[in-house]
C-alpha cells in the first residue's frame, strides 16, 4: 500500500513575516512581536504598512511588495469586518479632511438624530425646505456660505448630490415620506477606517451617481465623460503629488480628449438659424463648465487636488497624495465596487491581497 504524501501545512502569517525578516536581513534584535502588535493596533492597513516599513530597511521593490502583502494580511486577520483596498495606498490621516467625507458624516448624523421630511415635486421626492436649511447648515463645506432662500432641494446642489451618493450606498432611504438612515449599514460604515469610508463615497459618486443630473444643459457632455472614465484616468498617468497644473489648461486637455466622442454623439453639431444658438453657447462655455464640474465639484470635493488661494496663482491647482493614489488605483481597474463593501459578505474571510477584485 502506497501512502500519499499529506499536503504541506499552511504557513502562518507570523511565519511568513519571520521568513521575510531573514530575506530582508532584519536584525534579530528587532522586537517582531511588538511590531506585530503595532500593526494590529493601526487604524488602517496603510498605516500598518508604513509603521513596519518605517522601522525596517527594505531596499528591494520585490521584497517591499511582499512585506506590504504580508502586513496587510496580518492586519486584515485582526480586522475581518474591513474590506481591503490594496491598490489604494492611503492612510486614514490623509483623508480625514476631505470635504466629501466630512460632509457625509455631518449629513448622516443630522438624519440619524432627526429624519427629514420629504415632499413630492414633479414626481420626485425632495427634502422639504426646512430640512434643507437644517442639514445644509450642518455641513462643514457650507459653514461659511450664506443661507439662501430655499425653493427646492435643487437650490443646494452639493447637498442634493451628497444625498444621491448616500442613497446609492443605501446609507439613507425614503420611508413613509421621510428620509431615514439605514441603521445596519450606517453602523458598519462608521466602523470602517476613514480610507474605506472615503473610497465608498468616491466610488459611489463617480460610478453610481448620474453626473448629467447635476450639469444642467451640459449633462449630455459630462455623461459621455462618465461613460468613458478610463480616458479620464489616463490623463493622470504621470501625475505626482505636489504637481501644480493650470486649471484652464487641464480643462482644455479634458475637452480635447473627449471631443471625438462628443462628435460621435452629435453633440458638437451646429444647426441653422435660431437652432444654432444653444449649441454655440454650450460649446463656447464648455471649458468653463469642465473647470467647475470636474475640478471643483469632483476633484476638489473629494480631496484629489487643492486650489490655490494665493494672489496671482488662483488659476492653479495642486495634485494631492490622494489624487495621485486614486488615479493610479483607478488605472489598475482592480478596485472593488463600493456598493458591495457594506454587505456582510465581506466580513466572512480575509481576502487575498494579491488577487484581483471583480
Amino acid at each position: 500500500m502506497i501512502l500519499k504524501d499529506s499536503p504541506p501545512a499552511a504557513i502562518s502569517h507570523e511565519e511568513k513575516l519571520r521568513a521575510l525578516c531573514m530575506l530582508s536581513n532584519v536584525p534579530q534584535t528587532i522586537d517582531l512581536q511588538g511590531l506585530l502588535g503595532k500593526v494590529q493596533q493601526a487604524p488602517d492597513p496603510e498605516t500598518a504598512v508604513r509603521t513596519v516599513l518605517g522601522t525596517i530597511s527594505v531596499t528591494s521593490e520585490v521584497l517591499e511588495r511582499k512585506w506590504r502583502s504580508a502586513i496587510m494580511a496580518w492586519w486584515s486577520m485582526h480586522h475581518p469586518h474591513v474590506p481591503l483596498l490594496p491598490s489604494l495606498a492611503l492612510s486614514s490621516d490623509e483623508v480625514l479632511t476631505v470635504p466629501m467625507l466630512q460632509d457625509a458624516h455631518a449629513f448622516l448624523e443630522a438624519i440619524f438624530c432627526q429624519p427629514a421630511d420629504l415632499v413630492e415635486e414633479q414626481g420626485e421626492l425632495l427634502l422639504n425646505p426646512a430640512d434643507v436649511l437644517r442639514i445644509a447648515g450642518s455641513l462643514p463645506s457650507q459653514a461659511l456660505m450664506p443661507a439662501l432662500p430655499v425653493e427646492s432641494e435643487w437650490s443646494y446642489l452639493p447637498l442634493r448630490r451628497l444625498r444621491a451618493t448616500l442613497q446609492a450606498l443605501r446609507l439613507v432611504r425614503p420611508v413613509k415620506g421621510r428620509l431615514v438612515v439605514v441603521r445596519s449599514r450606517y453602523e458598519r460604515f462608521r466602523k470602517f477606517p476613514a480610507t474605506q469610508q472615503f473610497y465608498l463615497l468616491w466610488h459611489a459618486d463617480t460610478y453610481h451617481v448620474d453626473w448629467a443630473e447635476f450639469a444642467g444643459m451640459w449633462g449630455k457632455f459630462v455623461r459621455v465623460i462618465q461613460d468613458y472614465l478610463p480616458l479620464l484616468w489616463d490623463l493622470g498617468e504621470h501625475l505626482e503629488p505636489g504637481q501644480q497644473v493650470d486649471r484652464s489648461h487641464w480643462a482644455l486637455e479634458v475637452l480635447e480628449t473627449f471631443a471625438p466622442l462628443w462628435e460621435e454623439e452629435g453633440l458638437l453639431q451646429i444647426g441653422q438659424g435660431q437652432a444654432a444658438i444653444l449649441p454655440i453657447v454650450q460649446q463656447h462655455a464648455l471649458p468653463t463648465i469642465l473647470e467647475k464640474f470636474m475640478i471643483r465639484d469632483i476633484l476638489h470635493r473629494h480631496g484629489l487636488i487643492t486650489l490655490s488661494e494665493e494672489f496671482g496663482q488662483l488659476s492653479l491647482f495642486t495634485w494631492t497624495t490622494i489624487g495621485a493614489s486614486v488615479f493610479k488605483a483607478e488605472l489598475t481597474q482592480e478596485l472593488p465596487c463600493g456598493l458591495e463593501l457594506l454587505s456582510r459578505e465581506y466580513e466572512s474571510a480575509t481576502p487575498d491581497v494579491n488577487s484581483r477584485f471583480v
